[in-house]
């Protein structure tokens, strides 16, 4: 093969490449600009786990934000800031209540006390009792916590705790239909679960199911969440392929107008 030939099937192969990364760069380009025809993501659930101590603490990433229901706490290396609320419907019908970094939607109850003077719940460090102690309330009526301040395009995890340990509920927590216990023991003073959940942002929020299932007193909801950036930043030589395959792509878009 001569090398006129050889050039040839070069350019064709560099053609196919760049041609694939500026639809890449399209795509995201258009999914910032109209942020309303996206899908919603899908939050990929990890199996809840119990509540032990700080290394439950999720802290890959950097902290986009932390909220409790209590007293505003720092734990496990992340500063959790205090949400309160009072709704203005009584009883069980839902409502939307607009948060600093959430919202609840269709929300059924206020935020109550759920803590408790015996263990294991008591024997947790203290600054983890702040945490868990209180809890946005919510009936089984089909409520949704959204995630608000995303990034599109961005990677995020997000972790939500579960914790009532006022009384001996049997209740199982719903976080978009995955099982997590509001009390694993099932007695007075006993703790919750938590879980975590990752997804790719195509919105600016980001809402999951919030509900329970069981026939203990009481009811469902979350004690505390957090949300982190999670995204990969590219290496430099990742960069710099990007930024020599723009070139070739002006370069060829060029020569094809000079024809």
């Amino acid at each position: 093969m001569n090398s006129t030939c050889k050039k040839s099937n070069m350019l064709r192969g560099i053609r196919r490449k760049t041609r694939g990364l500026a639809f890449m760069a399209t795509a995201a380009a258009f999914a910032l600009l109209h942020p309303g025809v996206s899908q919603a993501a899908v939050i990929t659930w990890n199996t809840a786990e119990d509540i032990t101590d700080a290394s439950d603490v999720y802290t890959a990433g950097s902290l986009e934000y932390a909220v409790t229901f209590g007293s505003a706490v720092n734990y496990g290396g992340v500063a959790f800031s205090a949400e309160t609320y009072t709704k203005t419907l009584g009883g069980a019908i839902g409502e939307t209540i607009t948060l600093t970094d959430i919202d609840l939607l269709n929300w059924g109850r206020n935020v109550f006390d759920h803590s408790s003077a015996s263990t294991p719940f008591a024997g947790l460090d203290a600054n983890y009792q702040t945490l868990l102690a209180h809890m946005a309330a919510t009936d089984n009526i089909s409520s949704s916590v959204r995630l608000k301040g995303l990034t599109i395009g961005a990677d995020y995890a997000v972790q939500v705790w579960l914790n009532r340990s006022i009384d001996a509920n049997t209740n199982v927590g719903l976080i978009d239909g995955n099982n997590v216990d509001l009390n694993t023991t099932g007695a007075i003073g006993g703790t919750g679960q938590y879980i975590v959940g990752t997804f790719k942002a195509t919105d600016v929020t980001q809402s999951f199911t919030v509900a329970y299932t069981g026939t203990g007193a009481g009811r469902g909801g979350f004690s505390a969440l957090q949300v982190r950036d999670v995204t990969i930043i590219p290496e430099p030589s990742t960069l710099v392929l990007f930024g020599m395959a723009a070139l070739i792509v002006t370069a060829l878009r060029r020569r094809a107008t000079l024809r």
